[in-house]
């Protein structure tokens, strides 16, 4: 999908805003992160093994079997799998009550409960939740780790968005998420992470876990321009706004039938034989 900056800018000609007064930007971006994050629940509840939504965390073994869930898990219970490894094999490890006296694994307050399985590392899969989305916030110019951002192009209102910001490439990826930033100063954001993997040239985005275009795939873009478009023209009408249908059934199911035929058999086999093809169907 495309970068957030050049959706902004076809949203405001498309509807009638290219006065950055009239909408702004924080606006038009919390809609997008709204849409995506529907259209996110419509392909999940087609499709929640999609390779976008899974993500694999492996952990070191240690002594109290307690391990940090990540930090982008879905929900608390969006778990797939967990398993130990022996050797170069991994072995899955039952899910168990947290008062059952044998071995398994459970969750607790955000972390990853294991019973048993001592001196093996582990890993779990997980269902991720999306990273949000977001416009560049200014060009790093240079680099002190653990110390500062010097940014260039930098749009002054960043200190009122959040504490945190997200480092991406050119083309909108994520490089380093959840840098905590101590002060904006100007054009010097001040950290105390050590930006490890962060360079000159590239960008920053607001929030701990963003990106510059969203991971959902190009076939999805109309999808979430046109509910953005439907949240601006009913944003100063409330009644309008209770009774609008911001995706049809038809789109509902234009956009599960894009995730529902993903699998490993295949579905409808080509037709191999031209001359048993009946043309008067």
């Amino acid at each position: 999908m495309r970068r957030t900056e050049y959706l902004i800018n076809e949203l405001r000609k498309s509807t009638d805003n290219t006065n950055a007064n009239g909408v702004k930007d924080a606006e038009i971006v919390s809609y997008l992160n709204y849409g995506q994050k529907l259209l996110q629940n419509i392909i999940f509840k087609t499709n929640p093994k999609s390779d976008i939504f899974i993500k694999n965390a492996e952990y070191s073994y240690n002594a109290e079997g307690t391990y940090d869930l990540p930090a982008d898990i879905f929900a608390e219970n969006a778990i797939a799998a967990v398993e130990y490894k022996q050797g170069d094999r991994y072995y899955k490890i039952d899910r168990i009550d947290r008062i059952e006296l044998s071995s398994g694994y459970y969750v607790e307050n955000k972390k990853l409960k294991i019973e048993g399985y001592k001196f093996f590392d582990i890993r779990v899969t997980v269902f991720r939740e999306l990273p949000k989305m977001d416009k560049r916030w200014g060009r790093i110019g240079t680099v002190s780790s653990g110390v500062s951002l010097t940014l260039t192009g930098i749009d002054t209102d960043a200190s009122t968005v959040d504490d945190h910001v997200t480092v991406v490439d050119k083309f909108g990826a994520q490089v380093l998420p959840g840098i905590y930033v101590d002060n904006y100063n100007g054009s010097i954001w001040e950290t105390t992470n050590l930006l490890a993997g962060v360079t000159i040239d590239q960008f920053v985005c607001m929030g701990k876990n963003t990106v510059n275009a969203s991971e959902l795939p190009d076939a999805c873009e109309t999808y979430l321009l046109d509910y953005v478009r439907q949240r601006i023209y009913t944003r100063n009408n409330y009644d309008d706004a209770g009774k609008q249908v911001y995706f049809t059934d038809s789109q509902r199911a234009d956009i599960a039938d894009l995730f529902k035929n993903n699998q490993k058999d295949v579905m409808f086999p080509p037709i191999t034989d031209y001359d048993a093809m009946d043309f008067d169907v």
